[in-house]
């Protein structure tokens, strides 16, 4: 069984991974709203905003209901860029 701190060295490792990859999908489903390349309705904008606060519901959900132990943890900001 691995120890805490492995455990927190493979969600730092894989969150950070997997933040990356969250943040740069978001940004490119934000250009979608560019007027000047896409035409979309006002429901359509409505409908791509639920859906992407709807995913980060899910994951707060599942956050909450883990009851996992809370240690603090810094992303160092320049990791993510």
């Amino acid at each position: 069984m691995k120890t805490i701190q492995e455990k927190r060295a493979d969600f730092k490792r894989i969150a950070l991974s997997r933040l990356k990859k969250a943040d740069k999908a978001i940004r490119v489903i934000g250009n979608l709203a560019n007027p000047s390349t896409y035409a979309y309705t006002e429901t359509e904008a409505e409908n791509v905003i639920a859906v992407l606060r709807n995913a980060v519901d899910e994951v707060e959900v599942k956050f909450d209901q883990k009851k996992a132990p809370l240690v603090a943890i810094e992303f160092d900001k320049t990791e993510a860029d």
